[in-house]
């Protein structure tokens, strides 16, 4: 009986993040990754019916493919590692999800993954505070001098100040939902709003 609902539930996980992604490609050829990332927002809360954590899992799904809680965290980085390998060798492990958004419509457009960059610090605000989430921006967001440019995480000579800016924002909004002071239908509204 057990594996039975287990079953049952991992096959709904299953089709409800495949209708997340499937909703997000019927969108995105027609608006600005922003309002894309909006819009899947209030779909994913939709579906997520008030459960913040569900909502925050789903969108970690659709931005990073993570495929089990809070992977994200690690998820986005390891992105970007198969990402390299496509672009280096032409194979990855994976799919990556690196580049399902990009930057369109945001105040900062860099034309990177932004809505990426943003839910990173969500993900990480959201699960273990600011300050930790704080400290993680400023490494990735850091130049250091050409010399120390090996260290993992750090800007690499690519940090700027409106991605720290960004993933402060971040940083906010994920406090904001680790607290339930936002309602993950209200997080549509809010990112077109601050973002």
């Amino acid at each position: 009986m057990r594996s039975e609902m287990g079953g049952s539930a991992k096959a709904s996980v299953t089709a409800h993040r495949a209708a997340l992604i499937a909703y997000y490609e019927s969108i995105i050829r027609d608006c600005s990754d922003l309002e894309a990332f909006a819009r899947c927002a209030e779909f994913a809360a939709e579906r997520a019916h008030g459960d913040v954590e569900r909502f925050v899992r789903d969108m970690g799904y659709l931005i990073f493919g993570q495929v089990v809680p809070h992977a994200g965290i690690i998820a986005g980085p390891l992105d970007r590692v198969f990402a390299g390998m496509w672009r280096r060798f032409g194979w990855a492990p994976r799919q990556t999800a690196v580049h399902r958004f990009g930057s369109s419509g945001f105040a900062h457009d860099d034309k990177s993954n932004q809505v990426q960059h943003f839910w990173y610090a969500v993900a990480v605000a959201y699960r273990w505070g600011e300050g930790i989430a704080d400290f993680i921006a400023r490494m990735i967001e850091w130049n250091p001098p050409r010399w120390l440019r090996w260290l993992p995480f750090t800007g690499r000579g690519h940090g700027t100040p409106e991605d720290l800016h960004l993933s402060r924002q971040g940083i906010v909004l994920g406090r904001l939902l680790a607290e339930r002071r936002i309602a993950p239908e209200d997080v549509g509204k809010w990112i077109r709003e601050k973002l």
